[in-house]
């Protein structure tokens, strides 16, 4: 889950009792791992709620935002059946829920290149040093630093700060955009241009 998108948690309470006994149930909750913090589940705005036999029901949506990391909470019951004389505990086994908040992170670095094979981040002026006249060549390194596999889509925009050269419209293979996989670091295009 991208963090800052809405993570959604409910609660299935099946009762599988046997000879048509009605269950009474309530939920609670507790983070195992990450810094969610703990439901308050609920059935129809009530903290407990009963359950027929062969019954499935289901707790209220809860609604959070999603944090970075692994996240785990698990959701525990207190049961009890009942007769209509006699009422026992049931032992209900806990289970969790989880996902991996993961977080979008792209880095571009324009370069610059008087012989197409050393390549300068030159991000201070001067850059290098160059006589008029001769070739400038540009591109860009994308490396995509997400975590948890995420994918980004890249599209290059270029903006001149100091001097009279133009805008460069950088591109991919001849693409505007390009897909860059988490991990990697593609290459724009080359562009050359005169000093």
């Amino acid at each position: 889950v991208i963090v800052g998108q809405n993570v959604k948690y409910r609660v299935a309470v099946t009762n599988n009792s046997t000879g048509g006994l009605a269950a009474t149930v309530d939920l609670s909750d507790a983070v195992i791992i990450g810094s969610i913090s703990a439901l308050d589940f609920k059935f129809s705005g009530n903290q407990t709620t009963s359950v027929a036999a062969g019954a499935t029901i289901y707790s209220d949506v809860i609604t959070t935002t999603a944090l970075a990391g692994q996240q785990t909470d698990q959701a525990s019951a207190t049961a009890t059946i009942t007769d209509g004389t006699n009422t026992t505990s049931v032992t209900v086994a806990p289970d969790n829920a989880n996902y991996l908040g993961v977080v979008g992170a792209v880095v571009i670095e324009k370069q610059v290149s008087l012989d197409g094979i050393n390549w300068f981040d030159a991000d201070s002026p001067t850059g290098p040093v160059v006589i008029v006249g001769q070739n400038v060549k540009y591109r860009v390194a994308v490396t995509n630093n997400s975590t948890g596999g995420l994918a980004a889509t890249v599209d290059l925009s270029d903006a001149v700060i100091i001097g009279s050269i133009s805008a460069l419209d950088f591109k991919f293979s001849g693409n505007q955009t390009t897909s860059v996989a988490a991990g990697a670091t593609i290459y724009s295009d080359v562009i050359t241009t005169t000093a």
